[in-house]
């Protein structure tokens, strides 16, 4: 792997559960790592009908190897947050592959 094209920083972060004051379930998402990625594939599609607009990109990160990611984290990518569907070790003393998916509605 190029490190040198490791050029996106992205932040992984995993939800915790705990209680509100008032003693309700209330869940927060806390940062887990931040680390170098290189942004390797773009997809996604918008679709319109006559509520609301749709957009869904899906997204694939190349980062370091790290051990304890797992598909119920998520990425944040600037303001946007991407649900990790998939984790790929390319190679376990080197990198790995990482697959998000965001949707967003817009009136």
């Amino acid at each position: 792997m190029n490190i040198g094209r490791l050029n996106k920083r992205i932040t992984i972060q995993q939800q915790t559960m705990g209680k509100d004051a008032g003693g309700e379930p209330s869940g927060s998402w806390i940062d887990v790592a931040t680390v170098w990625a290189r942004e390797m594939k773009v997809t996604g599609k918008e679709t319109t009908d006559d509520l609301a607009r749709t957009v869904e990109r899906n997204r694939t990160w190349q980062v370091r190897y790290r051990s304890g990611l797992a598909t119920d984290m998520r990425v944040k990518v600037a303001a946007d947050y991407y649900q990790v569907t998939d984790i790929r070790i390319i190679d376990r003393n080197s990198h790995l592959e990482i697959d998000g998916y965001h949707k967003s509605n817009w009136p």
